[in-house]
């Protein structure tokens, strides 16, 4: 029951990961093809999340088509909210160095602390 021992640290990987490409992007880099294999392996957890919550097996499409509707909505949500209030301070001189490169600093060095969790 639930995800493979390696989904974890995958997750914590593909944050790291999105954060590192925010301090240095790859330019030949096909960010569409790296969100669908990040999106695979981000669903793959949560189908196991949801077999530890005991969902029937044969609702577990359904269950999961509804969790991912959730997230979904839940997101764009947050998106909408955070393209609204970052127009306010986007132009500002502190945006770039403290929001981006320090935003992506920590995150790669959470991302990394959680990967360690799941494999030590």
């Amino acid at each position: 029951v639930g995800s493979p021992a390696w989904v974890e640290p995958v997750i914590a990987l593909s944050i790291g990961v999105t954060a590192m490409l925010n301090l240095y992007p790859v330019k030949s880099l096909r960010v569409e093809v790296l969100a669908v294999l990040f999106g695979l392996v981000h669903g793959y957890g949560f189908a196991g999340l949801l077999q530890e919550a005991a969902a029937p097996a044969a609702l577990l499409p359904y269950a999961l088509a509804g969790f991912n509707l959730g997230i979904e909505a839940g997101q764009l949500m947050a998106v909408c909210v955070w393209v609204a209030l970052s127009q306010l301070v986007v132009m500002k001189p502190w945006y770039q160095p403290l929001v981006v490169r320090r935003g992506s600093q920590l995150l790669t060095v959470l991302a990394l602390w959680w990967f360690w969790q799941r494999v030590a």
